[in-house]
């Protein structure tokens, strides 16, 4: 009888990093930094600017923020607007 002796390879983490001989924790690290900057660039994209998008009610809800924080009146919160009807909680137009 034959003994067959079979040899298994095993790798320890990517190609990119057996390439690169990067350590696999580096790489984590990185990769979550950069998921996060890019995150962060795509959410406050545009932050600022005057530009509101109007497929919904967000111009109606802008409008109610901008009357908030020109009034300093916290509560209620209206819209000047005709037939607008608040649905919203306090604390979205809070954070505006």
């Amino acid at each position: 009888m034959h003994a067959v002796s079979t040899q298994q390879k095993t790798y320890s983490g990517t190609v990119l990093t057996s390439v690169l001989d990067i350590p696999d924790s580096l790489l984590s690290r990185v990769s979550a930094v950069a998921v996060i900057l890019l995150a962060l660039v795509t959410y406050l994209h545009g932050l600022g600017s005057l530009h509101i998008m109007g497929n919904g009610d967000e111009m109606v809800y802008a409008q109610i923020t901008r009357a908030t924080a020109a009034s300093g009146h916290w509560l209620p919160l209206v819209s000047e607007m005709p037939d607008m009807v608040n649905t919203k909680p306090p604390l979205l137009f809070w954070q505006g």
